[in-house]
């Protein structure tokens, strides 16, 4: 689960998917807040793609439970669609259809152990305070 941030640069929800690579602390990997992070890439060689990579997600999980969701909503068709991992940019973004499944089931397992912190829709899971495992 990814936090939020008040810093915000309009335009970006253009695309049908964005991974955060970025050093901000809004960046996915800043959230993460670990020493280390890899990804794997498929054809990262593609000439087509100078700055970022565009891959096909296949589905999405919370925990151990993988979300009912149509995996054609991420199916990359002639340069478009997929995921757009880019390095610089500093927000994680989803089809909306992926992101309501994704939100349910996290409202779910989070229930009343979090207090939801009140932000706009941009940054509809933010939440205040610690789950220990």
């Amino acid at each position: 689960m990814f936090g939020c941030s008040s810093n915000y640069s309009k335009g970006a929800d253009r695309f049908s998917g964005v991974v955060g690579l970025g050093q901000r602390a809004i960046s996915l990997v800043s959230q993460l807040n670990s020493t280390g992070f890899s990804y794997c890439f498929g054809n990262i060689n593609d000439k087509n793609y100078v700055h970022g990579y565009r891959q096909i997600l296949y589905n999405l999980s919370v925990g151990d439970k993988f979300l009912d969701i149509n995996p054609s909503i991420f199916k990359r068709i002639d340069y478009e669609g997929g995921i757009l991992v880019d390095c610089g940019a500093t927000s994680t973004y989803l089809p909306d259809i992926a992101f309501n499944k994704l939100e349910e089931e996290i409202r779910s397992v989070i229930g009343t152990t979090l207090k939801e912190h009140i932000s706009t829709r941009l940054y509809e899971l933010c939440y205040r305070g610690t789950i220990r495992s």
